[in-house]
């Protein structure tokens, strides 16, 4: 068999690649892809999702609080108050205290933020269409329905022996 390093924030490690993990590494292919193609727009893919969830909310003209954010991301506000600190040195949102809540932040893209932000977007959509033109309507939909039903056992699985799942019947 042959073996695949896997990277991890922690190290590399090798895996043998059997069927058991044939998928695991197409998703990370996968996943290594997505995640580079903000990056030809100057971002990061967390910086591209943050931004993405600050543009899907931008018809509150007062902006989007820091703990929504955090709330949208599923991290912590001092995570999310980390990137918008490098987005606000580059001039793609702006932070400003809540008038009315001091307690707040309130978070805007800038002009610039909202440029980058379509210009990465128009590049994700252009992979997106070239995946669709090549896949398929049908065979996208039926890739599509067979990962949800994966997630859904894999969520199923974990909720039933808890976070750590690695037992000995695995």
């Amino acid at each position: 068999m042959r073996d695949t390093v896997f990277r991890r924030n922690y190290g590399v490690f090798k895996m043998q690649t059997d069927d058991k993990y044939k998928l695991v590494e197409q998703f990370r292919r996968m996943r290594q892809f997505m995640n580079s193609i903000p990056l030809k727009t100057g971002i990061s893919h967390s910086e591209f999702c943050l931004l993405n969830i600050i543009m899907d909310h931008s018809d509150n003209a007062d902006g989007m609080t820091v703990s929504a954010i955090a709330a949208e991301l599923d991290v912590t506000p001092p995570a999310v108050s980390r990137s918008l600190k490098s987005l606000e040195s580059r001039g793609l949102v702006t932070r400003e205290t809540n008038l009315i809540n001091r307690r707040n932040t309130m978070v805007r893209l800038t002009d610039s933020g909202r440029e980058l932000l379509v210009n990465s977007r128009k590049q994700m959509d252009a992979v997106l269409k070239r995946v669709h033109e090549k896949m398929g309507e049908e065979r996208k939909n039926q890739l599509c329905e067979l990962l949800s039903e994966m997630t859904e056992i894999i969520e199923n699985y974990v909720a039933e022996k808890g976070e750590n799942a690695d037992d000995k019947n695995a």
